[in-house]
């Protein structure tokens, strides 16, 4: 991916939804976007049921926390399983202001609130999506789909 964002300057729309991908598969392409040499045009990514999983979502995190992509205007995760601790990842990303221009954001079918299987607390787990949520980087967000 590396080299095909460095040859895709104008690309503006990228719809990978519904390719299996898997975990593998979204850190290249997070690995791709953070490493892009200039910023790009992104202005839509859509990933939904891509089958991302945590570990993919933690490196699409970074690869936004990288502000290669401050245009992305639409973001759909949904139907990936990101769990809590994913929507956790996420949110610093948002927060480090790697989505400064977000309109719509889906997280619809991700498990938001559940928690790590590792984690003994048990019940559902809020404060990720209420720290995303209550984001003030989200200023710009005009479509939330949960």
């Amino acid at each position: 991916f590396l080299l095909v964002f460095s040859r895709l300057q104008n690309l503006r729309s990228l719809n990978l939804s519904d390719n299996p991908l898997g975990p593998a598969g979204v850190q290249v392409l997070g690995r791709g976007l953070g490493g892009a040499e200039n910023a790009l045009p992104l202005q839509t990514l859509k990933l939904a049921r891509t089958g991302a999983k945590l570990e993919g979502i933690k490196a699409l995190v970074e690869g936004l926390k990288a502000k290669k992509t401050v245009s992305l205007q639409t973001l759909d995760l949904g139907g990936n399983f990101l769990g809590a601790p994913g929507v956790r990842a996420f949110a610093e990303a948002v927060t480090e202001g790697g989505v400064p221009d977000l309109k719509v954001l889906i997280l619809n079918s991700v498990e938001a609130t559940l928690r790590d299987p590792e984690d003994e607390q048990g019940g559902p787990d809020i404060e990720p999506l209420t720290h995303l949520l209550s984001s003030a980087a989200l200023v710009c967000l005009e479509e939330l789909d949960l």
